[in-house]
């Protein structure tokens, strides 16, 4: 009896497991159905970016019909759903690429703002991934560390397309009991560390998470847990492996791999003596009885040198019959990178580049080497590139790996780059992140010409052995390698000597007997934020060469007085502390000059600042320049960029000026959400007694090129309702029309007469001397009503009467009277009727500034500005912009530049009384040359708005 209930109770426990997984594989399948359907509801067919291949959208519902008969299929078993899921997800990948153009991904390169909300990190605070395709998911298991928050138990996160990545909590309720237990076993008072490098994988049935426990003693234990759901729960099942402190290998960094025969494979490794191997039982997954370690690759002969090798990970590729082991090597602080072998077996031996088996005799680097710390222009920089997950969805592969941004080491951002196979085997790494760029032009001949950025990977080694680098901490980056700018000529030359040519899909670069094959592709540049052609190749070493397009862009310069010739209009002047006097000068640097002269410091730099506050939209990067100089050297400044309401800066660091007029140039990390208003500041509260700063000619640039003149940064709603404030009735709802998605219009339903008690509000910072355009897309089922207001503090500064919002898509504008006082105003948009419930969608509300005039479309308003030291305003655009030119001579010719010294404009014109178009410049401050017959001028000019 007792057998039979034991049978009877096994039984139980595997239906169980089975009809949970059952229902999961529906869970899945039902949601991927939703999603397509999503998809498919706001997708348009076409040949525009943005829009889908046509006969894309019949193809993707065919597959969702037929997944939704399986779903109707009471018969169907568990691995038909299984199939399902994968054959849906197939689909639903393939119409996500029939898409024309690269989406932006929109994401910031850093996580300030919301590194203490968990539920908001998508792919940041990843370290160490593994990752997995599960249940029509991308699933990422990592390391516990956590930049500005406390992490126990492994973040689990999950994607559809590897880019667009959302949190799911944790794998385990913080440390695990029996990970907890085993260190205090081996000693007393162990103390745990935490959960580094897990590896995640699935075994028929059962999913297996193996994970380090890391002591502070050094002991260390490779523990496995199962679940048979990709989520959990988990249940544990044992250590696999461990080592003490001082063990010849170290049990943490583990991956597996089945061969041929199905054998299960651990390799491991860390620091110590190198990476190691043992082999698993496949039934549990637990270490196969007698299995000792063996050695892959050394990092030590003895105690005479450490090339500090760790981070195994292994995948298999079909086509080339091969094996490929992915290392990293460095300090994590600094150098951490990226470097391959290869192999016919899990086991080995590992292969190098040149054919040697890496298990060196003597101090060696690995090659080929695939990922550095780098640099492209108009961008901090990445470092530590390196403990990767190596993925394939079938047709691609792709690397994952943390990245940290320089500006801020200790913070870790996802990185999932593209893999490209050469001609001989070895894999090479795209130079952008993955962003799963859809239909692009197919590339030819005339689009390599042009300015390019290259990287050459690791180019400060010295004998191929890596040379001594700052310790972690410093800001001295000179291990990063940074771009160099290069220029592909028409006639097949490149500006470093080197020849080039196209071969299909392949560039072709020849440096005298030597000729690299090269990728080239579509990529999204994150630097500048659009699309651009890429390449990637090895060097005859074996080391990453990576190279993108520069686009050429006119960046927004967005200080409307940065060189001071309307003193300090526009500026705000703190002073909290100390004895300054600060003012305009006519001298110092060139025409009106900031300056600041101190009698007695302050007790902290912020006591004092010059201040200039703008709107900024989500992941904006900025470039601050200036110049400066000060009447001894070393007197110290600050500078920083900070979000006004939290105070959290996107940038802030010192810099020192001397009695020699320099140029000082700072890149900010990127804004992480769309906030409404930043302050700049410029420090000075502990200059020294008796010394005088001048600075002058201040640029912000937004080198993003997403600053459009619109006040409004988050209008068409893409970021969610991130900083609008929402005001209900009791008989009214305002929330998005999607909320799963980043779906542009904007949805309100209301039952009520009264006005202002619901409607949206948003801050701006608004000049005096501006008027400004309010506008907004409307469309209502039933006459919504809609007005706008405009309040500073509670006070009302303009009200409109309200527009009845048309059944039919309408531009709806209001002009705002010119702004007597500068300063945060809030505005408001109002929704109500006279009578029946009714709804409305609203998108694209924008506000953009213009000068002396009722910004009337249909009006011409004129300004005249003298020129100052060649300088013209050119106010924020995008309205219809024009410089009038007055002369009394004939002009030949007129040259904008951008004050870095760049054409923006030039045109051959005749006559007297020329109007010339300056639409299409971005607003700032530029220097006008007028070339006549007889000499170089400075006119007197007009900016005449439409």
């Amino acid at each position: 009896m007792r057998k039979i209930f034991t049978l009877l109770l096994l039984f139980c426990c595997v239906l169980t497991f089975f009809n949970k997984g059952y229902a999961q594989n529906r869970t899945a399948l039902q949601s991927l159905i939703d999603e397509c359907n999503s998809k498919l509801q706001y997708a348009e067919e076409g040949t525009n970016d943005g829009q889908y291949l046509i006969g894309s959208k019949d193809e993707l519902k065919n597959s969702v019909k037929d997944a939704t008969d399986l779903l109707l299929n009471n018969t169907a078993s568990e691995n038909d759903l299984e199939n399902g899921v994968v054959s849906l997800f197939k689909s639903y990948t393939k119409f996500t690429k029939q898409r024309f153009g690269i989406v932006n991904p929109d994401y910031s390169d850093n996580y300030w703002q919301i590194s203490g909300d968990p539920a908001s990190w998508k792919h940041y605070n990843t370290h160490d991934p593994s990752i997995i395709f599960a249940e029509g998911w991308w699933y990422s298991f990592s390391t516990d560390a956590a930049w500005g928050y406390t992490s126990k138990g492994i973040p689990v996160k999950r994607s559809r397309d590897l880019v667009n990545w959302e949190a799911k909590g944790w794998a385990f309720n913080g440390y695990p009991t029996e990970a907890i237990n085993w260190g205090k076993q081996i000693r007393a008072g162990n103390v745990m560390n935490g959960i580094w490098a897990p590896y995640i994988m699935k075994t028929e049935n059962e999913y297996r998470l193996y994970y380090c426990a890391v002591f502070e003693s050094g002991d260390a234990a490779i523990i496995l847990a199962t679940s048979n759901q990709i989520e959990g729960p988990w249940v544990q099942k044992g250590v696999v492996h461990s080592t003490l402190s001082g063990s010849e290998f170290n049990a943490i960094d583990p991956t597996v791999s089945v061969d041929s025969e199905g054998k299960h494979w651990m390799i491991y490794g860390s620091w110590h003596q190198g990476i190691a191997y043992i082999e698993l039982d496949p039934a549990t997954g637990l270490k196969k009885t007698g299995s000792t370690p063996k050695r892959i690759s050394r990092n030590r002969v003895g105690s005479g040198w450490s090339n500090a090798t760790e981070a195994p990970e292994i995948i298999y590729h079909p086509g080339l019959k091969k094996y490929y082991l992915f290392l990293a090597q460095g300090d994590l602080g600094t150098v951490y990178h990226t470097r391959v072998a290869r192999a016919d077996h899990p086991t080995g031996p590992w292969l190098d580049y040149s054919g040697n088996s890496i298990d060196y005799t003597s101090k060696k680097d690995i090659y080929p080497l695939l990922a550095y710390p780098y640099q492209f222009k108009n961008h901090p920089g990445w470092q530590g590139i390196a403990h990767s997950a190596a993925i394939t969805d079938g047709n691609d592969f792709y690397l994952v790996n943390q990245g940290r941004p320089t500006i801020l080491p200790t913070m870790m951002v996802m990185h999932v780059r593209k893999i490209y196979w050469t001609a001989d085997g070895w894999p090479v790494l795209s130079p952008e992140r993955y962003t799963n760029p859809g239909i692009m032009p197919k590339i030819t001949e005339s689009d390599i010409p042009g300015t390019w950025e290259r990287i050459k990977q690791e180019e400060w080694k010295s004998g191929g052995i890596a040379v001594d680098v700052p310790s972690a901490g410093t800001s001295d980056y000179t291990y990063i390698c940074p771009s160099q700018l290069i220029t592909f000529n028409e006639t097949g030359e490149i500006s470093t000597g080197e020849k080039w040519a196209l071969s299909n899909d392949t560039l072709l670069i020849t440096s005298g007997n030597t000729t690299i094959k090269y990728f080239l592709d579509w990529e999204w540049d994150w630097e500048n934020h659009c699309p651009t052609l890429i390449y990637t190749g090895l060097s005859k070493e074996g080391r990453a060469i990576w190279g993108k397009k520069v686009t050429q862009k006119s960046h927004s310069n967005i200080i409307m007085n940065g060189n001071f010739d309307a003193d300090l209009k526009y500026w705000t002047i703190s002073k909290y502390g100390g004895n300054f006097d600060v003012n305009v000068a006519s001298s110092g640097i060139n025409g009106n000059t900031l300056s600041v002269k101190c009698t007695q410091p302050s007790q902290n730099y912020w006591d004092q600042q010059i201040s200039w506050l703008f709107p900024v939209p989500k992941a904006a990067r900025y470039r601050v320049s200036f110049k400066a100089k000060a009447s001894k050297d070393n007197i110290s400044a600050n500078f920083e960029i900070q979000d006004q309401a939290t105070i959290i800066p996107v940038i802030r660091t010192g810099f020192t000026v001397g009695t020699t007029e320099k140029t000082y140039e700072f890149i900010t990390n990127d804004i992480v959400q769309a906030c409404g208003i930043y302050t700049m500041n410029i420090q000075y509260g502990n200059m020294e007694a008796g010394s005088q700063l001048w600075i002058n000619d201040i640029a912000l640039e937004d080198i993003t090129d997403q600053w459009t003149g619109n006040y409004i940064t988050n209008g068409n709603f893409s970021d969610r309702l991130n900083g609008w404030k929402i005001t209900t009735s009791s008989n009214s709802s305002i929330a998005l029309k999607e909320e799963s998605s980043a779906f542009l219009n904007f949805y309100q339903k209301i039952t009520s007469n009264e006005w202002n008690t619901s409607g949206i509000t948003w801050n701006v910072h608004l000049y005096e001397g501006f008027n400004y355009v309010f506008q907004f897309t409307g469309q209502s089922d039933n006459n919504m009503k809609a007005s706008p207001r405009l309040l500073k503090s509670s006070a009302e500064i303009k009200s409109f009467d309200p527009v009845e919002i048309a059944s039919s898509e309408t531009k709806y504008k209001f002009v705002i009277p010119e702004i007597q006082q500068g300063g945060t105003y809030s505005m408001q948009l109002n929704f109500g009727l006279s009578g029946n419930e009714t709804s409305a969608d609203i998108s694209n509300l924008s506000l953009i500034a213009c000068k002396d005039g009722n910004c009337d479309e249909t009006s011409i308003k004129k300004i005249t500005n003298n020129v100052i030291n060649n300088k013209v305003n050119v106010y924020p655009n995008p309205t219809t912009s024009y410089i009038y030119l007055s002369s009394e001579e004939e002009m030949l010719n007129v040259v904008i530049y951008n004050l870095n010294g760049s054409i923006c404009k030039k045109t051959n014109i005749s006559g007297v009384n020329n109007i010339i178009n300056v639409d299409d410049i971005p607003a700032g401050t530029y220097i006008l040359k007028v070339v006549t017959q007889n000499s170089e001028s400075q006119q007197v000019i007009i900016i005449i708005r439409k």
